[in-house]
């Protein structure tokens, strides 16, 4: 029997709760194995404070938890909505944040070219006027004028 195979019987051979050949393979190799005698001190040592401990609840135990029931049952009805405050207002600001944003994007006039604005705010000899390569000054000042 390997140290690992009786370590993982260790808890069942303390309680004596284990074949009588199986006994003896693990008495066997708790002569010869220092790792497993180790491990079965430190069993052993669980057991004794487990078993040394008081049997009844501490003292004062029960009227604590009373106390502190009826403290939170008079606290105020608010406090139960504590969680609105830190979670949900800030995701609240952000949402709100976010449609102003969108809401902002989708109102501003479309961009347009300059021949874009010109044709739909100028008349058409105009426009022709003003895409030439370099339109005259003269050119210029006449539409302005008209204007």
């Amino acid at each position: 029997m390997t140290d690992s195979e009786v370590k993982e019987l260790l808890p069942a051979y303390l309680e004596s709760d284990l074949p009588a050949e199986q006994m003896r393979e693990v008495e066997a190799r708790l002569a010869v194995s220092s790792a497993c005698r180790e491990e079965l001190e430190y069993l052993t040592r669980i057991q004794r404070l487990i078993a040394a401990r008081p049997e009844s609840a501490s003292p004062g135990l029960w009227q604590g938890i009373a106390r502190r029931m009826i403290v939170e049952d008079v606290a105020e009805p608010w406090i139960q909505f504590e969680w609105v405050g830190k979670r949900f207002l800030p995701v609240l600001a952000a949402a709100v944040l976010l449609l102003a944003v969108i809401g902002n994007l989708t109102t501003e006039a479309p961009a347009y070219t300059l021949d874009e604005y010109l044709k739909v705010h100028w008349e058409e000899s105009d426009v022709a006027m003003l895409s030439q390569e370099e339109p005259s000054r003269d050119d210029i000042l006449y539409i302005l004028q008209t204007r």
